[in-house]
């Protein structure tokens, strides 16, 4: 999900179209706005959920600061506060069992970032399940408006969580300039 980007309708759709159609793509479809609506996905809970991954954490900025050096973007840096956001939201979705930008009441990233005092410019989430760290940066980097977040070039902060659940792992990135 991306505010403020200059991303193509075409885009847009070939990313949710790709992120329906395809059961096996973990990432939730690019949208622009926080009342978009979201990939159904539930996620069961089991013992041991909601431990945090910090090596999987590390290798996400790693391998997203890659893709941005090798098309001339400058790198991204670790936000405390978009992290605690990125928190919040991986860990309610793990609590209360579903997968998606917007919360059950429709609360969406936007509004997570204003309430944690985030300055509203350029924001973006994405979201993905996966089997490691590796799989969820491809699936991502290969959804047209995951890619567009990952190489946004306002995007100079991000906050980055990885959780483990029954599914795989969890990660939810928030991006702010």
């Amino acid at each position: 999900m991306m505010h403020k980007t200059s991303l193509g309708l075409a885009a847009l759709l070939y990313g949710a179209l790709l992120a329906t159609a395809t059961p096996t793509f973990a990432a939730t479809p690019a949208t622009v706005s926080d009342n978009a609506p979201d990939v159904a996905v539930a996620i069961r809970t089991s013992p041991g959920e909601g431990r945090e991954k910090a090596v999987d954490e590390s290798a996400l900025l790693r391998d997203d600061n890659a893709r941005r050096a090798a098309v001339g973007i400058g790198p991204m840096v670790l936000d405390a506060r978009l992290t605690a956001v990125a928190r919040a939201h991986a860990l309610d979705m793990i609590a209360r069992g579903y997968f998606g930008h917007n919360t059950p009441e429709g609360v969406g990233p936007f509004a997570r970032l204003k309430a944690a005092g985030v300055r509203l410019g350029y924001d973006g989430e994405n979201l993905a399940i996966d089997a490691s760290e590796h799989a969820a940066e491809e699936a991502l980097y290969e959804s047209p408006g995951h890619r567009a977040n990952t190489l946004e070039r306002h995007y100079a902060k991000v906050g980055i969580v990885a959780m483990a659940t029954s599914q795989g792992v969890l990660f939810d990135e928030e991006f702010s300039d």
